[in-house]
């Protein structure tokens, strides 16, 4: 690599520079280091050793850029050397804080910087914080996924059971008939009992028929069977829709160089 900042007057054994002790005395009080060269000739001995001190560094800085970047480092002059400098020396920073390879997020800009590069293997997503193994999954992209939603569906159906439904009975009365009638009903091959009073017959077969009531009367009855299919139902659901739309900040991920 060709570095072309080199360290000014550095031979240790016949540079032309006043000592390190008498340097450092002449940064306090009145001295040449605390006040600079005051008009007329400075010394040579005392401006090598100010060049140097500067030079040295420089140079040293340099080196490093070189070492660091396998690139050249060049004294081209003017605004474009400065800015090349610069660069080269951010780079190098950046490459000593993190290793090639790294990934990192840089929220609100859009253009990796120098010595990154942009990854776009994922785009539009949401971060998730793991303890564990970290991974990636999901198919709804973020900025789709937070809109407005209408939610439906159905109750599951149930059948209700006996000791479920209210207790309840069934009850009524006949007609208040005169004295003068029968009933008839069909037994079937049974037997039965029919008739409201003296007359009241019994017996096997089709349509049996009482004898007359000597009184008018009535008939009284309670019973326990109601009617109803004892089927399942369902109840419908529609819930309003909803809009949620978070704010956010855009961030890209980009990988050491």
């Amino acid at each position: 690599m060709t570095v072309d900042f080199l360290p000014f007057a550095n031979d240790a054994s016949s540079a032309n520079v006043v000592t390190q002790a008498d340097y450092l005395a002449a940064a306090s009080g009145s001295g040449y280091v605390q006040n600079g060269f005051s008009s007329g000739t400075a010394a040579s001995n005392k401006a090598n050793k100010a060049l140097r001190q500067s030079s040295v560094m420089t140079a040293a800085i340099a080196q490093f850029l070189a070492a660091r970047l396998s690139q050249d480092v060049l004294d081209s002059g003017g605004a474009a050397s400065v800015t090349a400098i610069q660069a080269q020396i951010l780079a190098a920073v950046q490459a000593s804080t993190f290793p090639s390879g790294t990934p990192l997020l840089f929220p609100g800009i859009s253009t990796a910087p120098v010595g990154w590069t942009k990854s776009t293997t994922h785009n539009d997503k949401m971060l998730r914080i793991v303890s564990g193994t970290a991974g990636s999954g999901g198919s709804a992209a973020l900025s789709t996924a937070w809109t407005s939603v209408a939610l439906s569906g159905t109750v599951a159906g149930h059948t209700l059971a006996v000791t479920e439904l209210p207790s309840h009975t069934h009850s009524g009365t006949t007609g208040n008939d005169s004295p003068d009638h029968y009933h008839i009903t069909n037994a079937g091959t049974g037997s039965v009992a029919v008739g409201g009073g003296a007359g009241a017959v019994s017996g096997p077969g089709q349509n049996l028929q009482s004898t007359g009531a000597n009184v008018r009367h009535q008939h009284s009855f309670t019973t326990d069977t109601g009617t109803g299919g004892g089927g399942s139902h369902s109840h419908g659901l529609t819930v309003n829709s909803f809009t949620i739309t978070p704010a956010y900040v855009d961030a890209i991920i980009c990988i050491k160089n």
